[in-house]
């Protein structure tokens, strides 16, 4: 993601997305995370991602 872009993300019932930083900062429906960093989201129905400078990250949306 370039620096400043945000993506909003719809998630659908019984769905729990894990997010893996793979170089930069975002932001994660206001919480900050950093290169390396994990986020494992539940009883979320959207994610709104705020690159914080240029990053990369992996988004896995798991059924459960």
């Amino acid at each position: 993601m370039d620096e400043g872009n945000l993506v909003n993300y719809y998630l659908d019932d019984n769905r729990m997305p894990f997010i893996y930083v793979i170089k930069g900062n975002i932001e994660v429906n206001g919480e900050k995370l950093e290169s390396n960093d994990q986020a494992r989201i539940s009883e979320e129905t959207q994610l709104y991602i705020k690159a914080i400078n240029n990053a990369e990250l992996l988004l896995i949306d798991v059924s459960v």
